[in-house]
């Protein structure tokens, strides 16, 4: 969680005297640090004109490198605050930079644009037996602006967005064990496993989301 914390303390968010470095960036995401984790998405999402909503999910984009490891982080807020951060991705695994897929008469892997899609996912509680049945996932459930990288460099490219239907299953779910995203993706965003479950836990099934993505690369 460090790379997270130094995003705050770069952007004037103090998370306290904690340390040789005095500058609480040590990797255990505590309660002060989910409060300055609010007040960091409140703000952005005033910065990008969305709606900072009371019960979401707000991915943070640290990188547009495909590194097939979960080197992004997913927020969960719940009554205003953030009550979980987890280690995921927002980017497809390298599986799929290799082989990617055709949609719609184009050729690439699929990333999601970074912004705010309102309406974008529903949660159902009972997962698909290949994420793992005890876990459960958000289907999406509206149209989402997404890029498609056929280049195969590792990098996200933009040139080209796509209007992605909801039948193009850019879900939320759990994604193997942690090693590496490899397969687990192409185009889906989601969390290791046993911090996806982390995730669930604050949601019933119906539960719809606002899905927010911010790139701060």
């Amino acid at each position: 969680m460090k790379a997270l914390q130094q995003l705050l303390v770069d952007n004037d968010f103090d998370l306290g005297e904690w340390g040789p470095k005095k500058d609480g960036v040590d990797g255990q995401f505590g309660s002060r640090s989910k409060r300055k984790l609010t007040s960091y998405i409140k703000l952005l999402c005033v910065e990008q004109g969305h709606i900072f909503f009371q019960k979401n999910l707000y991915w943070f984009r640290m990188s547009g490198e495909f590194t097939d490891k979960f080197t992004d982080y997913c927020a969960v807020v719940k009554g205003g605050e953030v009550v979980e951060v987890v280690n995921a991705t927002t980017k497809a695994g390298r599986y799929y930079v290799y082989n990617p897929v055709t949609a719609g008469g184009i050729t690439g892997t699929g990333v999601r644009v970074e912004g705010q899609t309102i309406s974008s996912h529903r949660f159902h509680s009972t997962g698909k037996k290949k994420w793992g049945s005890n876990a459960g996932y958000f289907e999406q459930i509206s149209v989402l602006p997404v890029y498609r990288d056929g280049n195969k460099d590792h990098k996200l490219d933009k040139n080209i967005i796509q209007k992605a239907p909801s039948y193009f299953g850019f879900f939320l779910h759990a994604m193997g064990k942690g090693f590496s995203i490899w397969n687990w993706s192409a185009g889906c965003m989601g969390a290791p496993l046993e911090q996806w479950l982390k995730i669930c836990k604050w949601f019933n099934d119906g539960d719809v989301i606002n899905d927010t993505i911010f790139e701060v690369e």
